[in-house]
């Protein structure tokens, strides 16, 4: 028990030290650097969080927007295709020769975003219907 008593008060006066120590550091401030001081701390805390929300932000609209974008560019040759090979029905060759050319402009355009783009084709052989 006495050992716990000194162990305590041990503790107590390390505590206790470094208390003293920030009451005398601040009891020899005055009064305006104390609130200097304040003013300060919360400017800082303030600027640094609402940074940190900002750029999370930013970056969540950034992807979505892209996202976005890339969805409606593969809509778009989507639509392309399907026009293309309504007109050029009997001529495979051809319609992948025009195909290729919009691909190519579509990449053009993406590129010249500061997109990187990649295309890949898929060509369907056989048709199931499903029941």
């Amino acid at each position: 028990m006495v050992k716990k008593l000194r162990k305590n008060k041990m503790i107590d006066r390390k505590t206790n030290g470094d208390n003293r120590f920030f009451q005398s550091f601040f009891q020899k401030l005055n009064l305006s650097t104390r609130l200097f001081i304040l003013f300060v701390s919360l400017l800082v805390i303030s600027v640094v969080s609402v940074g940190t929300i900002s750029y999370i932000k930013a970056k969540e609209m950034t992807i979505e927007t892209i996202e976005k974008r890339l969805m409606s560019e593969a809509e778009l040759m989507g639509y392309i295709a399907e026009s293309l090979k309504f007109v050029y029905v009997s001529d495979d060759a051809y319609f992948m020769q025009q195909l290729d050319g919009n691909v190519r402009m579509q990449q053009e355009k993406l590129e010249a975003d500061g997109m990187n783009a990649e295309f890949f084709i898929f060509e369907i052989k056989k048709w199931y219907l499903l029941k």
